[in-house]
């Protein structure tokens, strides 16, 4: 049976509590979200041995770019956390900074009113 080359496969983010699961774990999740996937695209019979052996052959399974592509994700997880601390701690800083021209304002409207 001739399988068409996979080229890419479409794959909604990770959440964190989904990078803690084995590795055996997650190569079942792989492997049920491609077949899946094959089924929807006519390429495999709705068998799960059928969808093992198109998993082999498609080659995802022992790609050793998977697990630096997972770290590299892992690091621009956090990498999104910390600059969106920085957003928000800026945005309190901007927000502060605000409130303290418009009371500056004030106060130099209510001078001005005096005179």
């Amino acid at each position: 049976m001739d399988f068409p080359q996979i080229v890419a496969l479409r794959k909604e983010p990770l959440s964190m509590s989904q990078w803690s699961v084995s590795g055996a774990e997650n190569e079942r999740r792989q492997c049920a979200s491609f077949c899946k996937w094959a089924v929807r695209h006519d390429l495999l019979q709705a068998s799960p041995m059928d969808g093992i052996e198109v998993w082999r052959q498609s080659g995802l399974g022992t790609s050793t770019g998977i697990d630096a592509l997972n770290q590299k994700i892992t690091h621009l997880e956090q990498q999104t956390i910390d600059l969106r601390l920085q957003l928000e701690e800026r945005d309190e800083d901007l927000a502060a900074a605000r409130a303290t021209s418009r009371e500056l304002m004030t106060q130099l409207h209510r001078a001005a009113r005096r005179r």
